[in-house]
């Protein structure tokens, strides 16, 4: 269950985001390697999709306690 809900915090997080230019830098800032911030950036409109796979990365556990 809480894998879960993080999931769909991590969404809604790039969906806040909303742009690209907005996802990278909020992800550089996060201190997300370049690669990890440019390619979740490129697909930032597929939210669900990105929010499980490299997010996990930059939007750990600790981030969202």
């Amino acid at each position: 269950m809480d894998e879960w809900l993080r999931h769909r915090l991590r969404a809604i997080q790039l969906k806040h985001w909303k742009g690209a230019k907005t996802t990278y830098r909020a992800l550089k800032a996060l201190g997300a390697k370049e690669y990890v911030a440019r390619q979740v950036a490129v697909s930032s409109r597929r939210w669900l999709r990105n929010s499980d796979r490299l997010l996990k990365t930059v939007l750990t556990i600790a981030y969202f306690d």
